[in-house]
Formats: structure tokens, sequence, C-alpha cells
């Protein structure tokens, strides 16, 4: 069956989503069914878009997931849930186990960037007292 002639599962326009809504991406020309994923179906990364061969990117906000499956059964999710490459349209709400993991990685997260952030103003508040003590070294230097 020629290509163009396969309806088309995920028109242009669609956005590419983490379970939790967080867009990935765009899809940047119809997706027809049964046809094999390329970098140029979509457009509008949000980050740096993936390498050819690599894995479909995880959300940057919550790190869900927008791609499940692989070869015939590859699923993206959008607004309206997960649609299938092959054809058929499921949809899924999240579940309190898909957002109780996405709450794990947050708090995780949270706790690494808290933990970077008091090592940073450790290091300011020892560089402004090595500089205070400098500058009365000069001063006590210079009043002689």
């Amino acid at each position: 069956m020629d290509a163009s002639l396969r309806p088309v599962v995920i028109p242009t326009g669609t956005q590419i989503t983490c379970q939790l809504g967080h867009e990935i991406c765009v899809v940047a020309r119809h997706i027809r069914s049964r046809e094999p994923l390329t970098l140029e179906m979509f457009e509008r990364w949000q980050g740096t878009p993936p390498q050819i061969g690599a894995n479909f990117p995880r959300c940057r906000v919550c790190g869900g997931e927008a791609q499940r499956g692989q070869g015939d059964e590859i699923e993206l999710h959008t607004p309206t849930g997960w649609s299938s490459i092959k054809g058929s349209v499921r949809s899924e709400q999240a579940t309190k186990g898909d957002i109780d993991d996405v709450a794990m990685r947050l708090l995780g997260a949270l706790d690494a960037s808290d933990r970077r952030l008091e090592t940073l103003l450790w290091k300011h508040t020892i560089g402004i007292i090595l500089n205070v003590l400098v500058i009365a070294a000069i001063l006590l230097w210079l009043s002689r």
C-alpha cells in the first residue's frame, strides 16, 4: 500500500507530551499508520533534539515518557492519550502510580538542586569572608 494512502494516525501540529501533559515536541508532518519514525517528523523540541538512533527524549520537567513500545507497537503520548503508530488510538489517564513515580523523581531533583544551592552559598560566604580579611590586612598595612 502506498504510504500516502495510509490513514493519518497523528496529524501535523499535534503536541507530543509526557503523561502529565508537559510538551516535548510538535508533529511537523502527518504521521501515517505503520510509518517508521524519523527526526524530520517532529519540530519545536523542548530542549535539544535527540540524535539519530537515540531514544525519544523524556520530559525535561518531570522525566516522564512520551514514547513507549518498539517496532510496530510504538505509541506516542499526545494531549488526548497514547496514540499507536500502528493505527489504533488508545487513551489512558495517568494512574496514581504514574503520578507517584513522577513525584518521587521531582523530589529527588529538588533535593539535588537544594544541595547544589547550599554548596554555592557556602562558597560565596567563604569568598566574602576572605575578601574582608584581605581588605582588612591591606588597610592595616597602609595605616602603618
